[in-house]
């Protein structure tokens, strides 16, 4: 009954966000929500719980990093909070890295289960992905 309650408050926060013209927070806020509660669930695995830690933690970054910035020498332009946003989400690409690390073989090992035709898809798909993220540091 709390976790209905909790699921409305948070959809009803991300859409009064949205309508104030905070739009990046607002698609944040569910999905932070949502991690939290794979967070706080008792019975889980210590991969799971280390994933959703992490996860957790990068998006908190990054909603944080929506509201709260450094003023610095950038303060008077158009880019008042550059500094901040690289500074911060240079630890929140870490962070997915890591937690993308951890779920991309379970889910490799996860995909067996499919269908061949779809299996074959997603497997394209994320090898072409991991390909073109590759390209960065060739």
């Amino acid at each position: 009954r709390l976790g209905l309650w909790g699921l409305a408050g948070t959809v009803a926060l991300a859409l009064g966000l949205y309508a104030l013209g905070y739009k990046v927070p607002a698609y944040l806020l569910p999905l932070t929500a949502a991690t939290l509660l794979l967070l706080l669930r008792r019975e889980t695995r210590t991969e799971t719980a280390y994933l959703s830690l992490l996860m957790f933690t990068g998006l908190l970054i990054l909603l944080g990093v929506e509201f709260f910035f450094l003023r610095d020498f950038l303060g008077g332009g158009d880019y008042y909070r550059m500094n901040t946003l690289f500074k911060f989400y240079f630890q929140v690409w870490v962070m997915f890295g890591v937690a993308a690390a951890i779920i991309l073989p379970q889910l490799w090992a996860w995909v067996w289960r499919w269908q061949w035709g779809r299996q074959f898809l997603w497997r394209v798909a994320t090898l072409t992905l991991l390909l073109a993220g590759l390209v960065y540091p060739a």
